[in-house]
């Protein structure tokens, strides 16, 4: 059961997402079990992630009110997830009651990883929409040291870092990076009461997801980290007459070179740091005003080319005639339930965490049940039909299929078609920004050049993870 609710999960994550990356998986041993730790800013879709690519048995802790949600709840006890009772869910509950609840919770967790398996925490406990961690509970720190003290062979911690474009939009990248095991300092198990080891094992696990997450001070802080790993590879591909968007690695390794640069030198020279990001916000208020990506800045300037023109007309040709009778049979099947999901994302879904994980289970959920109606309603319009059309075959179950086929396979080609369009109409407004705006994309792929070159020339001679490629891109490289 496990097998196929994993494949079901992974079957969803891949619909939704249009790129999942994993990188690490080298990092996870295979003769002892252990931790995973990770941040939590993407509700439901976290734990997802963790179970479909982690390459080990891994067994999950959660809030036990998680555990009455439709569907959810059933999936959660098919993978034995460990139900946690937290003190602000049971404020009815005598407080004896609840102890007693918890402390089997953790036992329950403390002997699957003794028995080699892993279990996956969110040891800050709750999900949200900061940049950066909320404090850390030390739970997963007391799971993780009884477990260490009644193994033979030691249990490890895991950190991973989750990182989203675009965490709540649908066919967003996603990239799981499982990071080696935390190194503890010797003088943690000196520590004699369990109640003080907990807390500083919290503190390093802390200072470990931070590390893990290049966690930002605020977003505006994000927002420039990532403008300025944009703006370097956008320059750096620019010379060699190459212009695309980035892969979510590239972004990653990216703001992690400038992460570790910036902390590296914000205390040696704090007013040339200050310096350079008040210029990286300039330019990124810039870009954001013109509604432009960095490598938009390249390229063919002119509205209209030859080249241009042939694109346009095989477009119209496919969006215009090949297309549409799918999409009309993809919209009476299933714009009811699109429009019914974002509905509800959008006027009952407040925190933004939370709307990928209604949109991806309600999906899972809705879709193909709008399938399985239709194709009821097939069947039956085939058995009325029959004495109607006498020479109708008189197989219904051909045309319950049929329509169910049709109804997924239209649903598809509806996506698709709309993210094309929407594409195209970005596009066209990229051309026309560029054709007014001349002499404002002149300064502006200036001043990118100039600060690719002061922040390369401002890291030289610094420690920096990941590599540059032959092709001129980044990589995480040889672990």
């Amino acid at each position: 059961m496990i097998v196929w609710i994993r494949k079901f999960v992974q079957l969803g994550l891949y619909t939704f997402f249009r790129e999942v990356e994993v990188n690490g998986l080298e990092n996870v041993p295979t003769d002892r079990g252990g931790i995973v730790i990770a941040w939590h800013p993407n509700g439901m879709v976290d734990p997802a992630l963790i179970f479909s690519t982690f390459p080990r048995e891994v067994v999950f802790g959660a809030r036990h009110g998680l555990f009455q949600w439709p569907m959810l709840g059933w999936i959660m006890r098919q993978l034995g997830t460990v139900p946690i009772y937290r003190r602000q869910d049971l404020k009815a509950m005598p407080m004896e009651e609840q102890r007693l609840k918890n402390a089997e919770s953790l036992q329950n967790l403390t002997n699957r990883i003794s028995e080699g398996a892993f279990s996956a925490l969110f040891p800050e406990g709750v999900s949200h929409d900061d940049p950066c961690l909320r404090q850390l509970k030390s739970g997963a720190a007391r799971i993780f040291d009884a477990a260490y003290q009644s193994s033979s062979i030691k249990p490890v911690i895991i950190p991973v870092g989750l990182h989203y474009d675009h965490k709540q939009r649908f066919r967003s990248s996603v990239l799981v990076n499982i990071h080696p095991p935390m190194v503890l300092p010797d003088e943690l198990w000196l520590i004699e009461d369990a109640k003080e080891r907990a807390e500083m094992m919290t503190q390093e696990m802390e200072k470990t997801l931070t590390e893990a997450i290049y966690a930002m001070e605020d977003w505006e802080m994000h927002r420039n980290f990532h403008r300025a790993a944009m703006l370097i590879r956008a320059e750096r591909l620019s010379q060699e007459g190459r212009v695309g968007s980035a892969s979510i690695a590239e972004k990653v390794i990216g703001v992690a070179r400038l992460w570790n640069g910036y902390h590296q030198r914000k205390e040696q020279y704090p007013e040339r740091v200050q310096q350079i990001i008040d210029r990286v916000e300039q330019y990124r208020l810039d870009m954001e005003a013109l509604g432009l990506l960095d490598h938009q800045l390249d390229g063919d300037p002119r509205w209209i080319s030859r080249r241009i023109l042939v694109i346009l007309a095989l477009q119209t040709v496919l969006y215009m005639l090949l297309l549409p009778p799918l999409l009309l049979v993809g919209y009476m099947i299933n714009f009811p339930t699109m429009f019914l999901i974002r509905y509800t994302v959008r006027n009952f879904v407040q925190l933004e965490k939370d709307r990928a994980s209604v949109q991806l289970f309600s999906s899972i959920a809705l879709y193909p049940t709008t399938w399985v109606l239709w194709s009821t309603l097939a069947y039956f319009g085939h058995l009325q039909a029959t004495p109607i059309f006498p020479n109708l075959p008189s197989v219904p179950i051909a045309s319950a299929l049929f329509v169910g086929c049709v109804g997924m396979i239209s649903c598809i080609v509806m996506f698709v078609y709309l993210r094309a369009i929407t594409r195209m109409l970005r596009a066209w407004k990229v051309r026309w920004t560029k054709r007014r705006k001349q002499g404002y994309i002149a300064m502006l792929l200036a001043e990118r050049q100039a600060l690719s070159r002061e922040l390369i020339g401002f890291s030289e001679g610094l420690d920096l993870p990941g590599e540059l490629g032959a092709d001129n891109k980044l990589s995480w490289g040889e672990s």
